[in-house]
Parts: C-alpha cells; sequence; structure tokens
C-alpha cells in the first residue's frame, strides 16, 4: 500500500509539472493592434510588443507591415513611406545660433559692398595695371 501511495503522489507530483509545462507553452499574450489573445503558431514580436501577423499595421495607411518592412517612431509601426521625420528646433537664443548669424552678416555686408582686403592686413590688395 506504500507503493501505491507513492506511486500516486508520483503520478500527481507529474502531473502538475506537466501542467505548469502546458502553461509555459501555451501562453498566450494580447495583440497591441487588436487587444485580441495572439497565439505562437500567428504571433510576431515587434516594437516590444507582441501581434497577429496581420495586424502589424502602418498607422498612416494601414499596410500589414513584416519585420523587413517595418518602421518604427514612438514605439509606433509606419511603413517607410509615412514613418515622421525628426525635424530638429532651432532656438533664437543659442550661441552657436548667434555666431553663425553673425558671420553670415559680416559675409553678406562684404558681398554687397564688394569689400576687398588683403589677408591679414586688413588692407586692400593693390592691383597690378600691367
Amino acid at each position: 500500500s506504500t507503493q501505491s501511495t507513492g506511486t500516486h503522489l508520483l503520478t500527481q507530483s507529474l502531473s502538475q509539472h506537466n501542467k505548469k509545462l502546458l502553461q509555459t507553452f501555451t501562453m498566450s499574450s494580447k495583440c497591441a493592434g487588436c487587444g485580441k489573445t495572439v497565439y505562437s503558431a500567428e504571433e510576431i514580436k515587434a516594437l516590444d510588443q507582441t501581434w497577429h501577423k496581420q495586424c502589424l499595421k502602418c498607422e498612416v495607411c494601414k499596410t500589414t507591415l513584416q519585420l523587413s518592412t517595418l518602421q518604427s517612431f514612438e514605439k509606433k509601426p509606419y511603413c517607410k513611406s509615412h514613418v515622421p521625420i525628426v525635424k530638429h528646433t532651432t532656438v533664437a537664443n543659442d550661441v552657436m545660433s548667434q555666431h553663425v548669424k553673425q558671420a553670415q552678416d559680416v559675409a553678406s555686408y562684404a558681398n554687397k559692398t564688394n569689400i576687398e582686403t588683403q589677408k591679414g592686413t586688413g588692407e586692400k590688395p593693390t592691383q597690378d595695371m600691367f
């Protein structure tokens, strides 16, 4: 009877272990596109999320994307044609911006007034009249 009790406990233990394994392999996630359950056979992992293959679409044109065609911006999927382009803004009081503007103003003034100066001396170059 001790042997049958031991066999029963071993069987029960294996059964619980198998349930845990089964849960591990059949764990499903929610699709980032539609919110429904995604099973491993139909999933695609992109942008730190799980998607149905057919739900990974461009935010703008809704074209279905693959990992090879996926572009991302702020963790959202886009096709190559619609991925937003980051435009840098300039700050008006930025020191480098002020220096660049001053240099452009000086160059512009020199071109407008046709000023020519000898390098290093600040004098106008002499012109030969041969």
